[in-house]
Parts: structure tokens; C-alpha cells; sequence
């Protein structure tokens, strides 16, 4: 057995296309994260040829509506955050396709929220994910644009398995629960156990045409490991010399040939993404998580949809903020306000250009 190196920002961020032309290097600092999207749209437009005035109108956009977020008052953000987010994602899902859509299309939001009640509570309430794209071989009305579902076809491009034909409806609670960043704020606010276990770093070997990632389960028990291989994890125990025992997650794949390629680097990632693995940063790196009994959705993609669900409520119904949250929750939305944007820049950016964005170590030097 053959122990490879970690390349192509493996497992989170591996693509199955070149991305070369955007980023050379597996990790990225960066201390401007709009000033940097600039940039990502010139190299993709030089390659492709995309809409450049288009792009950058976007992320101008993004860029105003999240600095107005960042200032508003915790009631007024989510509506802004998401706007910003709305511009942001037409630029990724752009980049993403390769120049597939541009001003070829009309861009509808492609989520809903439910019918909000004066009874209802959180639990209650929902959000529908619609795909408005037209069918293979079906052509608009004459001079109307083909309708582009900005959710749906977001959620696909993360990796996410959104049930066609739509709508598929997602939990407003169920996604705070799955949302990583704030779990255990989650957990202490409604008094439940944490269902994220945190890993070790991956390992990968070649032996033969298999190619194999190894990774070690930290804090893990025999009652924790027994969960996550019902829930569809390979778990392993391993007993050293010492008697200490170790549980670790390992998933493999054959190879097309004897040397692994950029593909075989894609398609194990793509694994272990599909069985549920997790992840947020703290500008410095990024920690990994597996799940006990996860929403298979992306992180990306909760933050997302949980920022559209209480946008809706800014926008439509101001009034009822307040009676839909306890104090406890009020808490835990506080606290994804804080912190779950800044999640969503670094991991959609990363996800882009198939590199890790990190904080610079030198943006907090004081002279």
C-alpha cells in the first residue's frame, strides 16, 4: 500500500474540470473577498468568454447588499444577506456552467416559503425548492427567455440530490439543526445531543487500482461508531500495541488505471461528499465533520435556504419576527446572523475555484 498525496483541495472542494485558469494553488489568503471575485471573473471570462459586465454588476451587488447587512439592525439582515447571497450565487452558478446561462436566461429564485399563520411556529414552517428551467428539447414563447431556478440549479451544482420534478420542501428547523456552524448552539438552545463528530486529517494510499482515504474519528465510541455505520458511514476499529483503540472512516474506489488521476481524486471526494461530510473555518483552516443522522444537503445550501426562509419574513411579515421566535431562538438566529455569511462567502468561493480561501495570517498585524 501506496500513501498519495492530498491535491486538487481534496475531499471539500474537488472538481472533476480544470480549474487551472482560475486558481493554481490548492489554498488561497485572501483579505478582500469581493476585490478577489473581480478577479475570479476576469480570468473566467478571458477563458470562456462570459458575460463581463454581467458578472461584475452581481457581485457590486452582493457587495452593497452585504455591507449594508453587516450594518442593519439583526432584524433587517436577512433580507439584505440574502439579496447579497441571490446576486452572488448567479455569478457562481455562471462560473460553475461555463458560460451556460449569461443574459440567455430569466433568473427566478426557485424557493418558497409556506404560508406563514399567527399560530404557526418554527417547527411548523417550511421552505419548496422549484426547478423552473425548461426541459431538455423544450423552447420558450417566442420572445420570452427560458426561466432559470437559481436554488435548484444552485443545490445541484453543490452536490445536493434535490428530488425532480420539485418542489421539495425543507424544514426550517431541521436545517438549523444540520447547520454546522451553529450546532452546538443549536443543540444547548434546544437541549439535544451534538450529531457532529469532528475528523482527524485525510490520509489516501493506492494499493494496486484501488484508491483509498482514511480518516480518524475523533472522540469516537463504539456507540458513536455504531450510529454512523447505521446511518451509511465505513467505519473501522483499529487496537494499537498500547491497547489504545481508534475508529476511522474509510471509503475507497477502483481506479481506471495503476496511477491515480485528477478524476479518481474527483470521484473519491464525490464519495465521501454523497455519505455526509460537513465543514465551516476559522480563517485559518477548515475543520471536518461526519454526521449521526444528518440532512443530507449541503452547508452551502442550508445557509442558503434558511437566509431566504427569514428574509421572507422580514419582508412580508415584519411583525411576526418576534412571535415565531422564544428568546432561546432568538439567540440561535442571532448567532447564525454572525457568523453564517461569512461561512457562505468562504465555502462558496472555495467550491468555486476548487481551492481553500483562507484569512491572511498577516490581516491583523497592528503597528
Amino acid at each position: 500500500m501506496i500513501e498519495v498525496p492530498i491535491k486538487y483541495a481534496f475531499p471539500l472542494f474537488t472538481k472533476h474540470n480544470s480549474t487551472d485558469y482560475l486558481i493554481k494553488h490548492e489554498q488561497i489568503r485572501v483579505s478582500d473577498l469581493w476585490a478577489f471575485w473581480k478577479y475570479i471573473i476576469g480570468r473566467y471570462v478571458k477563458k470562456y468568454s462570459g458575460e463581463k459586465d454581467f458578472l461584475l454588476t452581481l457581485i457590486e451587488q452582493a457587495r452593497y447588499f452585504y455591507e449594508a447587512a453587516e450594518n442593519a439592525p439583526i432584524k433587517s439582515q436577512p433580507l439584505l444577506y440574502y439579496y447579497s447571497f441571490l446576486n452572488l450565487v448567479k455569478v457562481v452558478i455562471n462560473v460553475n456552467a461555463l458560460s451556460t446561462y449569461g443574459t440567455s436566461f430569466t433568473y427566478y429564485h426557485g424557493v418558497d416559503s409556506c404560508g406563514i399563520k399567527k399560530k404557526d411556529k418554527l417547527q411548523d414552517l417550511y421552505v419548496e425548492i422549484k426547478s423552473l428551467l425548461l426541459p431538455a428539447g423544450v423552447t420558450p414563447r417566442p420572445g420570452k427567455l427560458p426561466d432559470l431556478s437559481v436554488a435548484y440549479t444552485f443545490m445541484t451544482q453543490m452536490g445536493d440530490s434535490v428530488p425532480c420534478p420539485p418542489p421539495y420542501k425543507l424544514n426550517i428547523v431541521n436545517m438549523l439543526r444540520a447547520c454546522v456552524g451553529i450546532h452546538r448552539t443549536y443543540s444547548e438552545t434546544n437541549n439535544e445531543k451534538e450529531i457532529y463528530i469532528r475528523l482527524g486529517n485525510p490520509q489516501l494510499f493506492r494499493e494496486g487500482k484501488t484508491l483509498r482515504c482514511k480518516y480518524e474519528i475523533m472522540e469516537c465510541d463504539s456507540v458513536i461508531a455504531s450510529q454512523l455505520v447505521t446511518v451509511g458511514y465505513n467505519i473501522v476499529q483499529e487496537t494499537d500495541t498500547d491497547g489504545i483503540t481508534s475508529y476511522y472512516w474509510i471509503e475507497e474506489i477502483i481506479m481506471m488505471a495503476y496511477k491515480e488521476t485528477k478524476l479518481d481524486y474527483y470521484m473519491l471526494a464525490k464519495k465521501l461528499r454523497d455519505k455526509g461530510i460537513w465543514y465551516y473555518t476559522d480563517g485559518s483552516c477548515y475543520r471536518t465533520f461526519i454526521s449521526t443522522s444528518p440532512l443530507h444537503i449541503s452547508t452551502e445550501s442550508i445557509i442558503y435556504n434558511l437566509m431566504f426562509f427569514f428574509g421572507s419574513i422580514t419582508r412580508y411579515h415584519p411583525y411576526m419576527f418576534d412571535k415565531l421566535l422564544t428568546e432561546q431562538q432568538m439567540w440561535l438566529i442571532s448567532e447564525f446572523l454572525k457568523t453564517q455569511p461569512k461561512q457562505f462567502l468562504y465555502a462558496v468561493t472555495s467550491r468555486t475555484i476548487e481551492s481553500a480561501v483562507l484569512k491572511p495570517n498577516t490581516a491583523n498585524i497592528i503597528f
